[in-house]
């Protein structure tokens, strides 16, 4: 799952309350400077993953 901001640590805290162990979480922020290149080296560290979720808070 990736998101960026806040969702990102309201997520961390789900998927730990819930001891949910088969979702990554990547934070976009922390590929910057952003480029797709980036975006699929670090989905490459997953070889498990099938699906992609881009999670954002609406206002």
């Amino acid at each position: 799952m990736a998101c960026a901001g806040k969702i990102y640590f309201d997520l961390l805290a789900a998927r730990r309350e819930k001891k949910i162990g088969n979702v990554a979480l990547v934070r976009v922020e922390q590929l910057y400077p952003f480029d797709d290149r980036r975006l699929f080296e670090e989905m490459e560290k997953y070889p498990n993953l099938k699906e992609l979720i881009w999670c954002r808070k609406s206002r």
